[in-house]
């Protein structure tokens, strides 16, 4: 059973408005129709909740996250959300730059979870949340969405990842090399793509690969 099926199954039995439900959990009505719809607008991939996501519902439902977990596993291959034991808690940055004293960060923009197998194969530290600024990554990435990163070097060409420019504030870009460039495109054709050539490419820098990205309603 997914959480949506939970909810609208409650609101049913007992009558309750979406309206209502959403004064009770705190959530807005849009993203109680998301969840009863299990449907990412953007993506149009079922919606994974987050820790908070399911508190409010089960305040909503006056039941515990415990209770609320045996219902949504009553039928695990439908389950929509990830057990909380396998979740880890990485921490939420409004931004990254790099320097030769390493990477600094504005780390007081709490955490977000993500599935222990994502992680698998790495250390938690080796990881970060961005929070993305700006509509240059639109129609994939939208402001206030999160990007998982994991820290690295250098990534693929064609990978989405995290780049300084002059140890400025990091970006999130496409990132495509050439044998003499590097060029930054952006999803955004109102942005066009910057390509550095020649001795301008150590003007960038590869803080990470993006992972995978959440979108955020609430």
């Amino acid at each position: 059973m997914t959480i949506g099926e939970i909810i609208k199954k409650f609101r049913e039995n007992n009558f309750v408005t979406m309206d209502e439900f959403a004064q009770k959990s705190g959530l807005s009505k849009g993203y109680i129709s998301m969840l009863e719809k299990n449907e990412n607008p953007k993506t149009k991939l079922p919606i994974m909740p987050t820790t908070k996501t399911l508190q409010a519902v089960a305040k909503a439902l006056n039941i515990s996250v415990s209770e609320l977990m045996d219902e949504l596993n009553e039928k695990p291959a439908s389950m929509d959300i990830i057990p909380i034991d396998k979740l880890v808690a990485v921490p939420v940055v409004g931004l990254v730059r790099a320097g030769y004293g390493g990477l600094a960060f504005e780390c007081d923009m709490g955490s977000e979870t993500v599935d222990a197998n994502v992680l698998r194969g790495y250390e938690k530290n080796d990881f970060f949340y961005l929070r993305v600024k700006g509509d240059s990554m639109e129609p994939r990435l939208y402001e206030g969405d999160l990007v998982l990163v994991r820290k690295q070097t250098s990534i693929d060409s064609g990978s989405y990842g995290v780049v300084t420019i002059d140890d400025e504030e990091g970006v999130v870009k496409i990132v495509e090399y050439d044998k003499n460039s590097i060029t930054l495109i952006s999803q955004n054709h109102n942005y066009p793509p910057r390509k550095f050539i020649g001795a301008d490419v150590e003007r960038i820098r590869v803080i990470g690969k993006v992972i995978e990205s959440k979108s955020k309603f609430i």
